[in-house]
């Protein structure tokens, strides 16, 4: 059983069934719009999960004390997307990075032929998106931090990656990724 949804963001947004745990992470982003995505994100999951049973680990990754099910959550811009699964599972979504957001990344997390890939591409944004969105949802899989140069060995096969266009005209990459 997979639920994979990518929604739009509504205009309003209202947070007062959310559990106080879950209110408590998603009122630590600074910025109202991120707020309002991330309560967004979670209202969308209650439908599947009972949010109450929703813990989070020392790293803030959360998870569900049953473990019968598992989720993940992203949000970019006018978009979230959620994946429910009977096995872990990872999920992210990301608008086209802006072109300077791109080349720190770059210059941070890639090394050798990853390195040389993003430079020779011809549309590098999209390339580090693609790749980021990969790397996103792999690690929130796996619920950790890990080294970007390796992660492409470790992933083979296992990520699902799907071109979106939203209703603000912005072109997104979402990335699912299971354990097989």
């Amino acid at each position: 059983m997979d639920i994979i949804k990518v929604l739009d963001i509504p205009k309003t947004v209202s947070s007062d069934t959310l559990p106080q745990n879950i209110l408590k992470h998603c009122n630590e982003y600074k910025e109202e719009a991120v707020k309002k995505s991330s309560h967004f994100a979670w209202l969308s999951l209650s439908k599947y999960i009972d949010l109450t049973k929703v813990k989070f680990s020392k790293d803030g990754k959360p998870y569900i004390l049953d473990n019968r099910k598992y989720f993940s959550l992203s949000h970019s811009f006018s978009k979230v997307a959620i994946a429910v699964s009977d096995k872990p599972i990872g999920v992210d979504i990301e608008t086209i990075l802006p072109s300077g957001i791109c080349a720190a990344l770059a210059q941070r997390v890639l090394v050798g032929r990853q390195l040389q890939a993003y430079l020779k591409a011809k549309d590098r944004e999209v390339w580090m998106t693609k790749h980021w969105v990969k790397y996103e949802a792999y690690t929130k899989l796996v619920g950790g931090k890990l080294a970007f140069s390796s992660f492409k060995e470790q992933i083979k096969g296992k990520v699902q990656i799907k071109r979106i266009i939203g209703k603000d005209k912005r072109f997104y990459y979402l990335a699912v990724c299971k354990k097989i």
